[in-house]
C-alpha cells in the first residue's frame, strides 16, 4: 500500500480526512490542495488528452505519456484517501475523471444521497455518554450547515418538532436512568435493613 505520508507531507490531511461520502466537498477541497502541491491538479482541470495515432509526433507522445502517469497518480490519492466500501466500488474506473465523475453523482453539491446521509445522521445524533455538550453541539451545527449548503431547508414546523422530541427523548432517558438508580437504592436499603440486628 502506498504511504501518501512519505510522498508528500500534506497528503496526511487525505489520510486523515478519509472520503466516507457525505464529507465530500471537505475531502475534494483537501484533494485539491494536495495534488497541487504535486503539480498534478491540472489532472482534474483541464480536457483529458486523448491518445495520439500512429501519426502522433513525439511531443504529442511525450505529452499523452506524461498525462497517463500523473493520472494514475492522482488516481492513486483518490483510492488511497476513501473509505475501504467506496475504494471497492471505484477500483475498477480508469481514471481519476471518471472517479471524480461518479463522485460527483453520488455527493456532489446538490446529490439526493447526500441530503439524505447527512439528515440522517442529524436525526439519529445522540449525545454520547461522557461527550462534551459543547462537541455535540458543535457537530449538530456543522450537520445543519452541511445541509445548508445542499439546499435543505428544516422548515419552522419541522426544526421545533425535532427540537421537542430530543428533548422529550432525553427526558425519557433521564426518567429511565433516575428510576433504575433509586430502585436501586431501595433494594440496598431493604437489605441493609434485614441485615441489621434489632
Amino acid at each position: 500500500m502506498i504511504n501518501m505520508k512519505s510522498m508528500n507531507p500534506l497528503s496526511c490531511i487525505l489520510s486523515d480526512n478519509r472520503l466516507t461520502g457525505p464529507n465530500f466537498s471537505n475531502w475534494l477541497r483537501n484533494l485539491n490542495i494536495v495534488l497541487n502541491m504535486e503539480a498534478l491538479g491540472y489532472i482534474l482541470e483541464t480536457q483529458e488528452i486523448e491518445l495520439p495515432g500512429g501519426d502522433a509526433t513525439s511531443d504529442q507522445q511525450d505529452a499523452y505519456d506524461q498525462w497517463s502517469v500523473d493520472d494514475t497518480k492522482v488516481r492513486c490519492y483518490m483510492l488511497a484517501s476513501m473509505s475501504n466500501e467506496l475504494k471497492r466500488q471505484h477500483e475498477n474506473m480508469k481514471s481519476s475523471r471518471e472517479i471524480l465523475k461518479n463522485l460527483r453523482e453520488l455527493y456532489g453539491e446538490n446529490s439526493m444521497t447526500a441530503r439524505y446521509e447527512i439528515s440522517n445522521e442529524l436525526f439519529r445524533a445522540r449525545m454520547q455518554e461522557g461527550t462534551k455538550v459543547a462537541a455535540h453541539v458543535q457537530k449538530m451545527i456543522n450537520l445543519i450547515q452541511q445541509l445548508e449548503k445542499l439546499e435543505f431547508q428544516m422548515d419552522k414546523e419541522l426544526h421545533v418538532d425535532f427540537n421537542v422530541m430530543n428533548n422529550k427523548m432525553k427526558d425519557k432517558e433521564f426518567i429511565l436512568v433516575a428510576g433504575t438508580s433509586s430502585s436501586k437504592t431501595r433494594k440496598k436499603k431493604k437489605k441493609s435493613k434485614k441485615g441489621s440486628v434489632p
